[in-house]
């Protein structure tokens, strides 16, 4: 946790999917850099086993060159926030309990 009161998952351990939440929560900032690749999807669900095209909230392509290193979103998650993770990307999901 940090002095704010978020919460900060590291996202440097490869292809995957994890549970950052499995409760409402709200998704604050992601933040990248380095040189890996892969992508990032976020997903308003509680489970892996609930992730779905529909439970999608943002999907990013890492490394984002030609972009700024983070990106605000400030979205209710009504049901948690899980990651799901291809390749290798380096990133920090920021994000506080409701």
């Amino acid at each position: 946790m940090n002095p704010r009161g978020d919460n900060i998952y590291q996202g440097t351990e490869g292809p995957g999917t994890t549970v950052i939440s499995a409760s409402p929560a709200t998704l604050r900032r992601i933040t990248w850099g380095g040189t890996y690749v892969g992508t990032i999807t976020v997903h308003n669900a509680a489970t892996a086993a609930g992730t779905s095209s529909t439970s999608d909230i943002i999907t990013l392509g890492i490394p984002l060159l030609r972009y700024p290193e983070s990106i605000e979103l400030n979205v209710h998650c009504t049901n948690g926030i899980v990651i799901e993770e291809t390749g290798t990307p380096t990133h920090r999901v920021i994000w506080s309990s409701e």
